[in-house]
């Protein structure tokens, strides 16, 4: 990690590219990809603060391989960390989005992006 800082830091990514998510009432993310810069790491994780059943339903985070078609969901509750295939350099010859589903009530999160953005 000490060594993809001090390339981001080269490579002019020096801000922190985690991130705080809010979902209210109906609040959705499309599949998309986070790289923030020429170089990204291949995982991000997403810290999951609100707590299911209670302060939202619905809202699961998605991870589809953009290749084969494939979804793989998370229904993740308060606490939960769910560490994820990014982009394309976390498995060979695959390319990764990830979203959230449609939120029912509120729901907040944590994006942890492990490389640095501009």
């Amino acid at each position: 990690m000490a060594q993809l800082e001090r390339r981001c830091a080269e490579a002019g990514q020096k801000r922190c590219a985690t991130i705080f998510l809010a979902f209210g009432e109906g609040g959705l993310n499309l599949a998309h990809q986070d790289p923030y810069g020429k170089l990204f790491f291949p995982y991000q994780a997403m810290l999951m603060l609100s707590r299911r059943g209670k302060d939202f339903n619905g809202g699961e985070f998605f991870v589809k391989n953009m290749k084969t078609g494939k979804v793989a969901q998370v229904a993740a509750d308060q606490g939960d960390v769910t560490l994820f295939a990014a982009n394309s350099a976390a498995v060979r010859g695959a390319d990764f989005k990830h979203g959230v589903r449609e939120v029912k009530g509120e729901r907040f999160s944590v994006g942890i992006v492990f490389n640095r953005r501009k």
